[in-house]
């Protein structure tokens, strides 16, 4: 029998950006704002440059409800189809 994994999905985040360039193997992403965000040990995805040619998902945490820091999970970045790249 496969595996399963439990996703929640909800969009309710605000919108928001990054608060310095990353290269495509950064392991934590700073963000400006976090109104709305998920908080906790469960991982949840973000897109990075949504809707350009360098458009990455990625799969992260963030610890505490006013912590800015994402930190991005094992084999988490450019999932879904999308490749690790650098972003400002």
């Amino acid at each position: 029998m496969p595996g399963f994994t439990r996703r929640v999905y909800a969009g309710g985040a605000a919108a928001t950006t990054i608060s310095a360039t990353i290269n495509a193997s950064a392991t934590s992403i700073t963000i400006a704002g976090y109104t709305g965000w998920p908080s906790g040990s469960a991982p949840f995805y973000v897109v990075l440059d949504p809707g350009t040619a360098s458009e990455e998902k990625v799969l992260v945490t963030r610890t505490g409800a006013t912590d800015t820091t994402l930190n991005v999970q094992a084999s988490g970045r450019g999932v879904d189809g999308t490749t690790a790249v650098s972003h400002s």
